[in-house]
């Protein structure tokens, strides 16, 4: 039997890091840069004809990038269900890139790029074994980005701006976590229920 890939996403701020650390029954799925940037480029040289239409479509080089990101994380997660050795955990994996490509989406207007966006969510939904939503209130999540000593993309911006940006992606982490929600796993004070 393959070893399962989980992936755990919610916005920033939510504790991801916190919690996947804390989670003895995984491993944290990574890899060398080197064979990371090997499979990078397999990931775009193998989608190439996703990536074209995107570029046609679009124009818009932040899309294309974070749609890169997206085919090369799935990537990822087959190249470790093959190891069959462990569960692994992903955080910050293709779910979050996807959600990436619909706020970008929602900020430019290129609707005509929804079905291919749904073709990408389908092959996330049938790549992944589980996924954990970490569900967070937005101005506790921005109190602790703005606490962190790392440097942040929001420590740039307002706060209420950052808090704007912040609520668009926690209304798309919301939908997804809907439609995952028969491979989705409840974590609740470092407790893990299947639902």
């Amino acid at each position: 039997m393959n070893n399962k890939v989980t992936e755990i996403f919610g916005i920033a701020g939510s504790g991801k890091t916190t919690y996947a650390c804390d989670q003895r029954e995984y491993e944290l799925l990574t890899l060398s840069r080197w064979k990371k940037a090997a499979i990078y480029l397999w990931a775009v040289f193998s989608e190439m004809n996703v990536l074209a239409k995107s570029v046609k479509a679009t124009g818009s080089l932040r899309y294309i990038r974070a749609l890169s990101f997206v085919l090369y994380k799935l990537k990822m997660v087959s190249v470790f269900k093959k190891k069959n050795k462990n569960n692994y955990l992903y955080d910050q994996g293709p779910i979050f890139n996807y959600v990436l490509l619909r706020t970008l989406i929602n900020y430019s207007n290129h609707s005509g790029l929804q079905k291919e966006l749904d073709e990408i969510f389908n092959r996330i939904k049938n790549n992944l074994d589980e996924s954990i939503y970490l569900e967070c209130d937005l101005k506790v999540a921005i109190d602790r980005i703005f606490e962190r000593e790392k440097n942040h993309i929001y420590k740039n911006m307002s706060r209420s701006k950052a808090l704007k940006d912040l609520e668009l992606w926690q209304q798309e982490y919301d939908r997804v976590a809907e439609l995952l929600a028969s491979k989705r796993i409840h974590a609740n004070d470092q407790e893990s229920v299947r639902q």
